[in-house]
């Protein structure tokens, strides 16, 4: 039976039993004479999954981005683990961005270093005690873990967009993040590249990790999101469990729907969505890497480098877990 979607003012407060692991409360964020987001209310569950939907330039990245603290808001607050992000001393600040990583849509790979030290670098900002072996030890297993079929040594100019993508999972999640934001995590993947990074989401989040996540894909959606924000002209319209979203009867929800290019719950595709290349992610390069800007490579968790971040990393003297 179809069900009617709650309102965002009514599903933005999760019951007493789920606690959110991300909180907007009242967040604008404004670029020139643009509103991107206008006075946003949204919870994002802890252990749980949340696709992001909407319409093309309905400020989906927006969002993510202020979410996850990479961007400045123009009014109200975010919050992580029940803690206002702006109100993290220099040392907190840094200690908490261990605690979660960004998997940009275009990479944002730093492109004066090879493959091999875009992966080292959270590791020695966050533990600079730990050893040139841990370090190579560590970054060999996260490209193992997503399958990279490259050389680590070359810099990311060598990388096909799918390539690329694959080398961002890898630094998002090298320190195992608890939070992990992507922005359209399976775009420009091959299908095998793709099913592996489906793969990994499931692993990640049958292991309590929030994951949060902008997403146009049908498929990753009806597969492991447990929850879905709908977004639409700088608002959210709509929160709810997945199938309670699209199995809404109402008409705004499915015009938003079939706007986001998503089929039926029961419809859910076989193969990867539409928009997914085929050519082999090593032999093809359509889609060259963009560049990382300062804001980007500097500010997300888990790309930390010492010369723009806080000094008073935490230091315990270990390696990561």
């Amino acid at each position: 039976m179809s069900q009617q979607v709650s309102s965002a003012e009514t599903a933005t407060t999760p019951p007493y039993w789920e606690e959110p692991a991300v909180e907007l409360s009242s967040v604008s964020v404004v670029f020139g004479h643009t509103t991107a987001l206008r006075d946003v209310s949204v919870s994002f569950l802890k252990g749980k999954t949340t696709a992001v939907i909407g319409p093309a330039g309905s400020g989906k990245s927006t969002l993510l981005r202020a979410a996850a603290g990479i961007i400045p808001i123009d009014a109200g607050e975010v919050r992580h683990f029940s803690s206002p992000i702006d109100s993290l001393n220099r040392r907190e600040a840094a200690a908490h961005k261990r605690l979660i990583g960004f998997v940009f849509q275009d990479a944002a790979l730093w492109q004066n270093m090879s493959i091999r030290r875009n992966l080292a670098l959270p590791l020695e900002f966050h533990y600079p005690n730990i050893s040139q072996a841990d370090v190579d030890a560590k970054t060999d297993e996260a490209l193992r873990r997503v399958r990279f079929r490259g050389n680590p040594d070359l810099r990311p100019a060598t990388l096909s967009a799918g390539q690329a993508k694959l080398v961002a999972f890898a630094r998002a999640t090298i320190l195992d993040p608890e939070i992990l934001f992507l922005d359209e995590p399976t775009t420009f993947l091959d299908e095998n590249a793709y099913r592996n990074v489906v793969e990994l989401l499931e692993v990640m989040r049958r292991n309590g990790r929030t994951l949060i996540m902008v997403t146009h894909n049908s498929e990753v959606t009806h597969r492991i999101a447990d929850r879905i924000v709908l977004v639409d002209e700088g608002t959210v319209e709509s929160t709810g469990r997945t199938r309670q979203i699209l199995e809404a009867s109402d008409e705004r929800t499915q015009q938003l729907l079939h706007a986001a290019v998503f089929s039926e719950l029961e419809d859910a595709p076989d193969a990867p969505a539409e928009g997914f290349s085929q050519a082999d992610d090593a032999t093809t390069d359509q889609n060259p890497v963009r560049p990382a800007s300062r804001s980007e490579s500097s500010q997300q968790a888990s790309c930390s480098t010492p010369e723009h971040l806080p000094k008073e990393a935490a230091n315990d003297g270990g390696g990561p877990r």
